[in-house]
């Protein structure tokens, strides 16, 4: 591969020889804490969070405390074009095969997690990803940084932007995959009134407990009252269908950073004292993005879920504050009845070339898009159908012979 980066590799101490040349233009260090971070390339976060507040400085820090493994270290890759921070890539370096001396390639994963996305690739607005991401390769590669994968999960991109990336990956002989791992399901609510969100049968459902309970709701907002707002809906969470809060620390403290920047609008829906529904939404630039939701399960047939997330919707629409509405990744049911628009979230990996393990890593995952390609594709339908079939016509079979 050719190189197009000027090399100079610096983690914990170590230095790798600097090759030189007068026509690099990418530049590349990696540090080992955010502490190290140089101060010029604070602003790309600042720049940043108006796409997402998931690209937030805070959301990174709160993230390495919280999810970084003993078994993994931090890795930010900061990027200069002619002098000028243009972006970084904060990732989490474990060993390929940990109790494994004689494997000591590593993969490099994106600090994302599934409330999440966009990846922690961070780029200045006249920056090309694509171009970032085949320097950063070639860095590795030739600086013998023995990595076995580059692994970009939740990454925000349009179908066309996918297949210039694949282009300029392809013609510069990377060994990648990108492959669909979820949708985002997101609204534009610029000029669109309340009651074309609203809907009727939440209206119903919210005057129908009313005959019979008091109901109250409760924004919560600025930072000396967040903590109550968290004690309700962890109280509430106690009552759900759901597993164990395995982020409550992290969410717990990201929502107290955000509060202080002004970004959060908490919203405690209670019936007869007692609090019952819950949402939490970052609101910043004109756009909202769902986090924390959570009702009680006894009140499930009353649709709590659907009054307190419809409240949310009227005040943030209601004060003019958005512009955008975005539930993140994945595309439950429930996501479908209020929000209309979906963006493709993917799954970017990028194999070393300097590895036959790596490589035939590559060819795996080659098969494996093929095969999910044909799947969801004429051939895939046709092959449901006939096991439909098969299954129904052994189904009547066995009825008819009182098996």
């Amino acid at each position: 591969m050719t190189c197009t980066s000027h090399l100079s590799l610096r983690v914990e101490g170590l230095k790798v020889p600097q090759k030189s040349d007068g026509n690099k233009e990418l530049q590349f260090q990696v540090y080992n804490s955010f502490a190290k971070l140089p101060a010029e390339f604070i602003s790309l976060f600042e720049n940043a969070t108006n796409e997402s507040v998931f690209f937030a400085r805070e959301w990174f820090l709160r993230s390495v405390e919280h999810f970084l493994q003993q078994s993994q270290d931090l890795r930010i890759f900061a990027a200069k074009k002619d002098n000028v921070p243009s972006a970084l890539l904060i990732v989490f370096e474990k060993s390929l095969l940990e109790n494994a001396a004689w494997v000591n390639r590593k993969i490099l994963s994106s600090c994302t997690t599934s409330q999440s996305f966009r990846s922690s690739l961070i780029c200045a607005k006249e920056s090309d990803v694509s171009d970032i991401l085949i320097g950063l390769v070639e860095y590795l590669e030739d600086s013998k940084y023995l990595f076995h994968k580059l692994d970009l999960e939740l990454l925000s991109f349009s179908q066309d932007d996918r297949d210039k990336w694949a282009q300029k990956l392809t013609e510069s002989k990377c060994h990648f995959s990108i492959t669909l791992q979820e949708w985002n399901r997101y609204e534009d609510v610029k000029g669109v009134p309340f009651s074309k969100l609203a809907k009727k049968s939440t209206k119903r459902r919210e005057k129908k407990l009313a005959r019979t309970s008091k109901i109250d709701f409760q924004l919560y907002q600025k930072p000396d009252e967040i903590q109550e707002a968290i004690n309700a809906y962890e109280n509430i969470y106690q009552r759900t269908w759901k597993d164990v809060d395995v982020g409550k620390k992290f969410a717990s403290d990201l929502i107290h950073d955000y509060a202080s920047r002004g970004w959060v609008k908490f919203l405690i829906m209670s019936v007869d004292g007692l609090p019952v529904a819950a949402e939490c939404f970052f609101v910043h630039h004109r756009k909202a993005c769902s986090f924390r939701t959570a009702y009680d399960l006894k009140y499930r047939d009353y649709g709590v879920g659907s009054i307190v997330l419809q409240k949310m919707f009227q005040i943030l629409i209601k004060d003019d504050l958005i512009d955008e509405i975005d539930f993140g990744p994945g595309d439950e049911d429930y996501k479908k009845q209020w929000l209309t628009k979906t963006r493709p979230l993917w799954r970017l990996q990028i194999f070393s070339s300097s590895s036959k393990l790596s490589r035939s890593h590559h060819f795996i995952c080659q098969v494996r898009d093929e095969f999910l390609t044909l799947a969801d594709g004429p051939v895939g339908k046709q092959l449901r159908k006939t096991k439909h079939s098969l299954i129904k016509t052994s189904k009547n079979l066995k009825e008819r012979l009182n098996i």
